[in-house]
């Protein structure tokens, strides 16, 4: 696993099997935190757990998570917002999504809110399904060939959660994708 954090933003590239756990409580007024995660399982089971909980005014939690199964590799996403009694105009907001590569991976997304107070905003959003054979015919038009048209909407579907890194940081994130999207393709 790679991560980096820095000023109430996380980001976290998951490759390898296992249980993975994220929790962040929001205990002072106007605090915020995302987590951005991003997994990809060849062949592989990954289960990914992250929670907010906003306890104070104010607050703002975001988790967006973006996975590929391929082979048989299986993802599970669950995100909770948890928002307490007492936290007037927190926001929480979660996305979660997966791209099934192959007949056999196998995806699983379960988002949760549990809302405890009345002046709140909060949503959620999950989303799986294959690569989108119009946008790689659309590609191969272009004189770009399958396999690499493949390539680019796979990194360019997970790379959207990289977004903020700074410099560096961004460039040890892309190398790690570049290398392991490469495998599976």
């Amino acid at each position: 696993m790679i991560e980096y954090g820095k000023d109430g933003k996380y980001w976290a590239f998951i490759d390898e099997a296992g249980d993975y756990e994220f929790a962040r409580v929001l205990d002072e007024d106007f605090a915020e935190y995302e987590y951005n995660i991003v997994v990809l399982a060849a062949d592989a089971d990954i289960k990914v757990n992250a929670k907010i909980t906003n306890v104070k005014n104010a607050t703002v939690g975001n988790i967006r998570a973006h996975a590929i199964a391929s082979g048989a590799g299986r993802v599970t996403l669950n995100a909770t917002g948890k928002i307490e009694k007492g936290a007037k105009f927190a926001k929480n907001f979660q996305t979660s999504r997966i791209m099934l590569i192959g007949n056999k991976a196998k995806g699983y997304t379960k988002p949760e809110l549990l809302i405890d107070e009345f002046e709140v905003q909060a949503g959620h959003g999950a989303s799986s399904g294959q690569l989108d054979e119009a946008q790689i015919q659309y590609l191969m038009t272009r004189g770009i060939a399958e396999v690499e048209a493949r390539r680019l909407l796979s990194s360019a579907f997970l790379e959207q959660l990289f977004i903020g890194l700074p410099g560096d940081e961004m460039k040890r994130f892309r190398a790690a994708l570049e290398e392991k999207i490469q495998k599976i393709l």
